[in-house]
């Protein structure tokens, strides 16, 4: 098997199982706005909360470099800051199953 195609398999399976958890922590566990307001009132929390928005950031400026366009780039940038890193393990799949080295996947055309 090729490793595009490994990498793809395991950021699948990530988002599979963030997927999961984001359908478990709905069921039981109440609003997202609550749990992010009752982190943000700890140092702990808010350096989390700040922790993965700064990352998000870093993400979605690295599929803008490679979608290249605005218009490809705005519905990841989206899924984001609404899913998390929900949206980064798809975004690698797809980018893994739709390329034929895992070099273009992750860094483009040369």
């Amino acid at each position: 098997m090729k490793s595009v195609h490994v990498v793809g398999a395991i950021a699948a399976c990530a988002a599979t199982v963030q997927l999961g958890l984001i359908g478990w922590a709905t069921a039981t566990g109440g609003s997202v706005i609550t749990a992010l307001a009752t982190m943000a009132e700890t140092p702990w929390g808010l350096t989390t909360i700040a922790d993965l928005y700064l990352g998000l950031l870093v993400v979605a400026l690295w599929i803008s470099l490679l979608e290249r366009s605005l218009w490809r780039a705005a519905p990841w940038w989206l899924g984001l800051f609404l899913l998390g890193n929900l949206t980064t393990a798809a975004y690698v799949a797809w980018r893994c199953f739709t390329r034929a080295t895992l070099r273009d996947a992750l860094l483009g055309p040369a």
